[in-house]
């Protein structure tokens, strides 16, 4: 057993060290590229293609490191219910599932690195190399989902009874190709397996493959390399290049100390109100957000940080956490939110546009939180204003956070007038976060920077993962004529584009409620877009409504993970928590209709830079 604990953590350690090397090369490739085309006007032809390989090797390397490190998102709604006999048949049912889905995806990755041909464009090299890397993941991975915990017998031996139970029925169904013809239509029959899979527990990503690979075999539609070849395509869009180049900008600002002086810019600007300290809360989330690109990682970083702060001062702790979780919207709509690049790789839709469109709901949604703040603020008797800050204090603060500010303000004006694409902003971005927090303020060293790249890497491939696996989930409700139904549907009712938009926040809310950020774009988008052509919804505008939807679920009752997030951090009732959001639900539910009916919040912006 000592023997397997080593054999496992030096796996995970090697895993580890080539998702930085895999994401070192697509650095590298993308900025010797912006190098090549902006300092001695010639194109580099390869390295676009070369990038996007790489990328999705990377979100292969995402199903090990989601193993590894217990990431892979998943709903836990009835384990803690459970008593302890029945969660040990439960985590035996998901480890079969999971163990099941990973010999389906080993099985027909292979097969397709035997059958796919030709030679690629710029790279010439054989195509099968883009795909060979997902069966030799698949085989690895088994050695984290038998050796989560080698020194628990009993729980090896589940999971070796649960692999073994996934070989079985992977063998009995002819390695997927001999999936039972029950008669349902392809999208029922898939949606019915997922909410299933999903309520179990299992992994998300793979509770959709399964459920793709079980629609279209049973159905006939496609084969099961066919089903792969589909991931492939899916997660190896260039579009795609943008989000571990944000992420690790993101990361490596918070480590080299912006944080800390976007914060203090924050104080000096309301902290002389009641109530100072949640608006700084607040405005903090909206001037990091477009750092931080993540509302989970702002929710976390500012719980540690702030809501001590807010406790030490007089507030209570219920509402601290309230206003950190609900402050985490608006990193999903203020640039560069990674929810919009996987809205735009969905949706196709304009990087630009949804980054500058993001701009006026951010502000606006701030407002209102800020609104709802002071009104409690003022009714509980929190925090009296402090004195308000100088001009020169202000003036001080601002020339201390200005290379963050300016990473944005070149992000927006950048991918805006056209000098640059949203990866190649993206790659500068880093290189700038590099420049200003290793070199200008020394805040971290080599091992740092190794360790936050090693965590870009890995979050990148675990969000590439579930973009790959919910091509072929969303390929099948195509082929199925649902959105075109739902479209023949919607075109009868006699409604607006308001009130359609009124109907998808509440659709997105629903489903946010249970399911992350991501997730609740990539399933929903393919059947809401063809609605929103019809009623001729600016896509900007239902791009910024729909990610807002989805969002505001993530503060909802009973399974807001915002909410849940903060609340484990500071160690506080999520029951309480969630009372305390309502208010701040309310004034984000007031924001979404005033965008919905004022278009030009989202896009007034874009047109004032024309």
């Amino acid at each position: 057993m000592a023997f397997a604990a080593k054999i496992v953590a030096l796996t995970e350690r090697g895993c580890r060290f080539l998702s930085f090397g895999l994401l070192m090369a697509i650095t590298v490739a993308v900025l010797a590229g912006v190098i090549s085309r902006y300092i001695f006007n010639a194109a580099l032809s390869w390295t676009e293609e070369f990038a996007v390989w790489v990328l999705f090797w990377l979100i292969c390397m995402g199903i090990i490191n989601g193993h590894s490190g217990g990431r892979h998102i998943a709903i836990n709604l009835f384990s803690r219910l459970l008593p302890p006999r029945w969660q040990t048949v439960q985590n035996f049912a998901i480890l079969t599932i999971v163990s099941l889905t990973t010999f389906l995806l080993l099985s027909a990755g292979w097969d397709l690195s035997r059958l796919i041909g030709g030679v690629s464009v710029t790279l010439d090299l054989p195509n099968a190399v883009r795909v060979a890397p997902l069966p030799v993941v698949c085989a690895v991975s088994f050695i984290f989902i038998l050796g989560k915990d080698v020194a628990d017998r009993r729980d090896f031996l589940i999971r070796l009874c649960a692999v073994l139970a996934g070989l079985t029925i992977w063998l009995l169904l002819g390695r997927g190709e001999e999936m039972p013809q029950l008669g349902m239509q392809p999208s029922l029959l898939m949606a019915m397996i997922f909410v299933g899979c999903v309520l179990l527990g299992v992994p998300i990503a793979f509770a959709m493959v399964l459920s793709a690979f079980t629609a279209t075999s049973s159905a006939d539609l496609l084969p099961p390399p066919a089903v792969v070849q589909n991931m492939v395509a899916g997660g190896g869009k260039f579009i795609l290049l943008a989000i571990p180049f944000f992420l690790s900008a993101g990361y490596l600002m918070n480590i080299g100390g912006l944080s800390g002086r976007m914060m203090d810019f924050a104080a000096t600007l309301v902290s002389h109100f009641r109530g100072g300290m949640a608006k700084v809360n607040i405005l903090n989330s909206l001037l990091m957000g477009g750092i931080s690109g993540s509302s989970g990682a702002d929710a976390a970083s500012t719980t540690k940080i702030i809501v001590p702060e807010m406790i030490k001062r007089g507030y209570d702790p219920a509402f601290s956490c309230a206003v950190t979780a609900s402050s985490a919207i608006l990193p999903n709509i203020v640039p560069p939110a990674i929810t919009m690049l996987v809205f735009a790789s969905v949706a196709d839709a304009s990087i630009a546009r949804l980054f500058v469109g993001g701009v006026g709901p951010g502000i606006l949604m701030a407002v209102l939180m800020i609104i709802a703040a002071h009104i409690i603020s003022r009714q509980r008797n929190y925090e009296a204003g402090t004195q308000k800050s100088t001009a020169r204090q202000r003036l001080v603060a601002f020339a201390q956070a200005f290379p963050a500010l300016l990473l944005i303000i070149w992000i927006i004006g950048g991918i805006r007038f056209g000098i640059v694409t949203a990866t190649e902003a993206g790659v500068l971005g880093m290189v700038w976060a590099v420049i200003v927090g290793a070199g200008i303020y020394r805040a971290y060293g080599w091992r740092d920077l190794y360790t936050t790249m090693v965590d870009s890497a890995v979050d990148t491939g675990l969000i590439g993962l579930l973009i790959a696996v919910a091509s072929p989930f969303a390929w099948v409700m195509i082929a199925d004529q649902v959105p075109q139904q739902i479209v023949g549907w919607a075109s009868s009712l006699d409604i607006g584009p308001s009130a359609f938009l009124l109907v998808v926040v509440a659709c997105m809310v629903a489903l946010g409620t249970f399911l992350e950020v991501s997730v609740t774009i990539l399933i929903a988008v393919p059947l809401f877009l063809p609605l929103a052509k019809t009623f001729a919804v600016d896509p900007t505008l239902f791009g910024i409504v729909v990610i807002l939807g989805a969002v505001m679920g993530n503060i909802t009752p009973p399974v807001g993970i915002l909410v849940y997030i903060s609340a484990s951090i500071a160690r506080i009732q999520p029951g309480r928590v969630f009372v305390e959001v309502v208010p701040f639900l309310v004034a984000s539910l007031i924001g979404v209709v005033l965008i919905i009916y004022n278009e030009w919040i989202s896009t007034g912006l874009w047109s004032l830079m024309n």
